[in-house]
Parts: structure tokens; sequence; C-alpha cells
């Protein structure tokens, strides 16, 4: 095991790639792409290597596709040469082909002679004050610097012992989804790496706008002292996600996401939110007890077995997971969806709404109790409740709001 804390130091250097066609007969069309965009050319008349690399370079140079004009292409003859324009960044091109009059198959082999590289590169032991690229069992530091951890962040093999990154680090560890050139990104935007201890925003400084992890199968323990301000669009600051069953996550400050886009699985076993937090639970999260504390605000896109609320606010999304506990102390609970609840508890100051109509039914509370001073708000009559709402020892209607929507019957037992 050793501590590894990360310079940004390397030089930069510009990716090159090479693409060597063969056995060019008329009607054969041999293609390059990248990100989905592509450019060809077909063989017609001249069969032969250097009138391949020529239509080659010719349509890709013409291209006016943004990912395709980072890269200059060069003919070399017997190939085509692709350079990054911008040193350290990496680029993937692919090739293609389709067979034409037939006669020896074509080919249109991809290599890459020169990988990028430069201080923006996880992968490049130079970026690194032990002069090696952390390994497993390592204790990684990211503090006080600016440089960005952009490239290089295939590591899903390695197992950290702990990964920090202060509030001190303002660079980003992970790319935007959307390219700052305007297309959507094509490159790793996450830092695939496990962690058995994940601390981030510790100590003095601002933090970082972006930070993306990607935990995988490790079981982690996650720390989320602060953030910055997320600069990913409507993205919070810190995205994780991470599928160990046993998961452990507290947020203490900041904004975090789990699992926040769509699709991407994220499993905590207790999310623990505090004041100052701005929290969101992507609907493909598995979440089995969340302790929301003090202010601040927690979207919940997916279900939770159990939620206790101590101030602040959350906002239930799911459509499709039942909750078996809802206890709300202090705050308030919008609940957005007509899954079921086994046992609600609304407690003195606390607020329980289903604001907005649901579509052809709302949610089952099957067993709810109030205290004083508490609110349940469902103006639009859409809560069955299956064993009536039981009023606290002492408490009369007098004492708590309720609005159940008009035209409701309530009957006291």
């Amino acid at each position: 095991m050793a501590d590894t804390t990360w310079i940004g130091a390397a030089g930069e250097v510009a990716q090159i790639s090479t693409a060597t066609p063969a056995n060019p007969n008329t009607l054969d069309v041999y293609f390059l792409t990248v990100n989905g965009n592509t450019v060809s050319f077909t063989v017609a008349g001249t069969e032969t290597v250097a009138a391949v690399t020529a239509g080659l370079v010719a349509a890709w140079n013409a291209s006016t596709y943004v990912e395709l004009t980072e890269v200059t292409a060069v003919d070399s003859t017997t190939l085509v040469t692709l350079t990054a324009d911008t040193a350290g960044l990496p680029f993937t091109a692919t090739s293609a082909i389709t067979d034409g009059a037939g006669g020896s198959a074509p080919t249109l082999t991809m290599a890459t002679p020169t990988a990028a590289t430069g201080p923006n590169h996880w992968s490049d032991a130079a970026n690194w004050d032990t002069g090696a690229v952390p390994v497993n069992s390592d204790v990684v530091w990211i503090e006080n610097t600016a440089v960005d951890i952009l490239h290089g962040l295939a590591q899903s093999a390695v197992t950290l012992t702990a990964l920090n990154v202060a509030a001190s680090y303002t660079g980003n560890i992970g790319l935007a989804v959307t390219n700052p050139a305007g297309y959507p990104e094509y490159r790793a935007t996450y830092l695939a790496i496990k962690a058995t201890a994940v601390d981030i925003g510790y100590g003095d400084g601002s933090g970082s706008s972006r930070i993306k992890l990607d935990l995988s199968t490790a079981q982690s323990a996650i720390n989320v002292h602060a953030t910055g301000s997320g600069s990913d669009g409507s993205a919070p600051a810190l995205v994780i996600k991470g599928t160990h069953a046993s998961n452990v996550a507290t947020v203490l400050s900041g904004e975090v996401g789990f699992g926040y886009y769509g699709g991407e699985a994220v499993t905590v076993a207790t999310l623990h939110v505090y004041a100052d937090s701005v929290v969101e639970v992507g609907a493909s999260a598995t979440i089995t007890t969340v302790a929301k504390r003090g202010d601040g605000s927690l979207v919940m896109r997916d279900n939770a077995t159990t939620i206790v609320v101590d101030g602040g606010t959350v906002a239930y999304r799911d459509d499709d997971g039942a909750v078996t506990t809802l206890t709300i102390n202090s705050g308030s609970v919008e609940y957005y969806s007509n899954q079921t609840i086994t046992t609600l508890r609304v407690g003195a100051n606390a607020i329980f709404a289903v604001p907005s109509l649901l579509g052809t039914s709302g949610p089952t509370v099957t067993n709810c109790t109030v205290a004083a001073l508490s609110e349940i708000a469902d103006p639009f009559g859409q809560i069955t409740n299956s064993n009536g709402i039981i009023l606290d020892a002492g408490v009369s209607l007098a004492d708590i709001i309720l609005d159940v929507g008009a035209g409701r019957t309530i009957t006291a037992s």
C-alpha cells in the first residue's frame, strides 16, 4: 500500500492513429467513423491503395462533423495518418468495409502508434508524485490543485483503500455528457475505479464543480463533506454510481446525484442526507434505507424501503416500488407517486402532501398515524387510507391540518 498524490505534471502528446487499406477492387467502399459520424471512399476505376488513401484523406478533411475536424488526416500513400489537433485529447476512429465487385477481400486496419497523454490523464505515471499510476490498496490524495482528470479513466481493475478528494481540489474529474464543442461526448465520462473508502470535499476550499465516479462492484463507504456548484447543465457537482449491496453514503453538504443519468445503476444500503445538501436519486437506483436530516432537499426517483425525514424537503417520484415505512418527524414530503405506503407517520409540524393529479389513482396508505400540528395535504382526494387516519392520543381534528379533497366521506370510529 502506498500513499500517492495527483500532481498532473505529464507532458502533452498528440494521438496518432493510422488506417491501412489493402486489396482494393472496383466498388469496394472504405469507411472511417468517429462517434457515429462516417466518411467513405468508393473505389472506381483506379484499384490502388494510393487511390484509397487519397480518397479517404480528402473525405475526412472535407467533413464538417465536429468530431472529425478535431483530427487532421494526412495521405501517407500506403496508409492514412490521423493526428489529433489538440495534444492530450484522445479520439476513437473505427473502420469498416463493403466488399464490392469481388476479388481479394478488402481490409482497412486501424492502429494507434502514438497514444494521447498529458497532464489530464489518470493513467500517466508522470501525473503522480510517486511516479506510478495507483494500484490495488493504494491511498489516493487529490488536493491543492486545479488540474483536471479527464482521460485514462478506465481503472476498474483497481481497488483503492481510499480515494480522497479535498475541497482544495477545484479541477474536474470526468467529462461532461456534452463535449464543449457541442457534440454528445463519446469518450468515457466517469472515473471507473473501486475504493473501499471515498471522502469528497473535506477541508477548506470551493471544491470541484464536476466529479463523476463509477465505483463498480466495490463495497464503499462514501462521505461527502461539500462540493462546488455543478457545471454540467442541471447535473449535480458529484455524480456516483456503483452496485455493491452494502454501500453506505453520507452527504453532509453539497450537490450529489446517485445514478443520476437515465439507466445508470447504483445501490446504497443506507443513505444519510444532512442539512444544506441537494441530493437526487435516479430512477434505476436501489436504495434500502434513507435518513434525511436538517434543511436541504432530496429527490427520490426510485423507491426506498424505509424513509425517515427529520427536516428539509423530499420529493418522491418513483412509480414502480412501494415504501414499507415513511416517517416524517419534521419537514415535508411531496409524494408524486401512486405506489403504496404500508406505514406512514406524520409528526408535529411535518407535512405529507400529494400535490398534483396523478392520473387514475393515487397512493394507498395502509396505516397512517398523525401527531398534533401535522398536515396531510391531498387537495385532489387521491389517497386511499386502508385503515383510516389514526390520531395520536389526545389529538383531535382541530389539532391537525387535513385536506382530503372535495366530496370525500370521513368516518370516525
